[in-house]
């Protein structure tokens, strides 16, 4: 079952204001699932013909209440009632724009509702429309939003821009061992001022030692290497070799690293440079841990 988050915990996660989350809603980067409560029984229909999927949760919520289809017929079947926590709502980007203007009263609803115990993500391709009439109508409020944790990584990330101007999502260096075992050997370059001591603390924002990929968080900043270039190169290329990494040296370079001068760090295609002391040093550590 996919974590779900409040939006307060959503926005304290990726650290943006609701309006800039609002916003993704609004864009189609993200599909809330919404909960939301409402006096008496609104009116339901399906637009305009149930998905198998849609007529299976239609028959879940109603048993063998009939479904109405287009705008022509409105079903009233004796009780619309959500569970809390089970039974979500996902509706369209507008409503979301509607927030942004303060504007949070819903008479008319158009949106997919699905158990989240039977459906991991809605289902696709079939939508209710739930109207209230002279029932009050309920206010969709931050309170009733929720975010999934796979819609929560997908805006939560860090993109390059390939030749053909694409965005692409730049993801965490593969891990094949633990990551403390990734620090102690940092600790160690950090000891002999090859790595900056602040970024000891964030290479969990960089490494993955998970087996499902893992993009690099919106605020991650780059881990400094101290070092020189060799010194780096070196370090990385005996990681792969031993198989404690898996990337290339592309990954590398994705704004995973920059120089003791800020500048992106470059590995395709150098030379190391086998006399210099730090590489002799790196390779006096390698040995202890490799």
């Amino acid at each position: 079952k996919e974590k779900i988050h409040t939006f307060e915990e959503a926005t304290k996660i990726l650290r943006w204001d609701s309006d800039s989350l609002l916003r993704k809603a609004n864009e189609g980067k993200i599909n809330p699932l919404v909960y939301l409560e409402w006096e008496k029984d609104p009116m339901v229909c399906a637009l305009p013909v149930l998905t198998p999927e849609g007529e299976s949760e239609w028959k879940r919520i109603y048993k063998d209440a009939l479904i109405t289809s287009g705008w022509g017929g409105w079903g009233a079947p004796s009780k619309l009632y959500l569970n809390k926590g089970t039974d979500w709502l996902t509706l369209s980007n507008g409503y979301y724009f509607s927030m942004l203007k303060k504007q949070t009263s819903l008479p008319v609803i158009s949106a997919t509702i699905f158990s989240h115990t039977t459906y991991p993500a809605p289902p696709k391709g079939h939508e209710w429309q739930v109207m209230f009439g002279n029932n009050s109508s309920p206010i969709l409020t931050l309170e009733k939003i929720y975010i999934q944790e796979f819609d929560l990584k997908k805006i939560d990330s860090q993109f390059e821009t390939d030749e053909e101007g694409n965005e692409k999502r730049i993801w965490k260096i593969q891990l094949n061992k633990e990551l403390s075992e990734l620090k102690n050997l940092f600790k160690k370059l950090e000891y002999f001022e090859l790595f900056e001591s602040e970024s000891l603390e964030r290479l969990y924002q960089h490494f993955n030692s998970f087996s499902l990929p893992n993009p690099v968080p919106d605020h991650a900043k780059p881990l400094k290497w101290l070092g020189t270039i060799s010194s780096c190169v070196q370090l990385f290329r005996r990681l792969k070799g031993t198989g404690w990494i898996d990337c290339t040296d592309r990954d590398l370079e994705q704004n995973h690293f920059v120089t003791k001068d800020g500048k992106p760090l470059k590995i395709r295609g150098r030379r190391v440079d086998q006399e210099l002391k730090d590489v002799l040093l790196i390779e006096d550590l390698l040995k202890k841990y490799l």
